[in-house]
């Protein structure tokens, strides 16, 4: 089990104008990609009786790269009753996006949700972040505590913390634990 935590933050400018601002600040935009994220439940469960940290919980992921490689995901969240306090992730290549979702649905898993989401990777010699359009709406900035090498970027989330503010990026920091999902089935629903 791999422990995932991130920061994810709400960008409150649009896209032109937040690539303006990192490169100003000393970023260089170093790749990009596409993740599209299908959310599963089983069939029988009842959201209507579900808050929304539930229904989080309960959630299996089927992720493709780029259209050209997908796995599962199943994310373990810590919460309390208002926000994820911590998560972990146990995830698993899988050969076809189709074999995987054929596999599911005769799990009696549901599709839900789908989000799209475009990302870039900006990089100084100090912080790496990841700029996500999710469903070509919503704007989102993500950051690692580990780099894509296995590298601690911070100490703990103070640092982090003050290393956004250091830059003073265009977002909301009322809410550094934004998850996209919630966030998009909140505003859609």
């Amino acid at each position: 089990m791999k422990n995932t935590d991130e920061v994810t933050v709400l960008v409150t400018v649009n896209y032109k104008d937040l690539h303006n601002v990192l490169i100003q600040k000393g970023f260089k935009k170093m790749e990009s990609f596409e993740l599209e994220d299908y959310y599963y439940q089983k069939e029988n469960m009842d959201f209507s009786k579900m808050s929304r940290m539930e229904l989080l919980s309960k959630t299996l992921i089927l992720r493709c790269v780029n259209r050209v490689s997908s796995k599962l995901i199943v994310k373990n969240k810590v919460m309390d009753a208002e926000k994820i306090l911590s998560q972990s992730e146990v995830s698993c290549d899988v050969a076809s996006y189709q074999d995987a979702k054929n596999l599911l649905e005769a799990l009696d898993f549901k599709q839900w949700v789908h989000l799209r989401n475009e990302c870039s990777v900006y990089s100084n010699n100090t912080l790496s972040l990841i700029v996500q359009n999710v469903n070509s709406k919503y704007l989102f900035i993500e950051i690692e505590f580990q780099s894509n090498d296995g590298v601690n970027q911070f100490e703990d989330l103070a640092e982090l913390t003050e290393a956004l503010k250091r830059y003073g990026l265009p977002i909301n920091t009322n809410n550094l634990f934004i998850k996209k999902l919630d966030y998009v089935f909140n505003f859609e629903n």
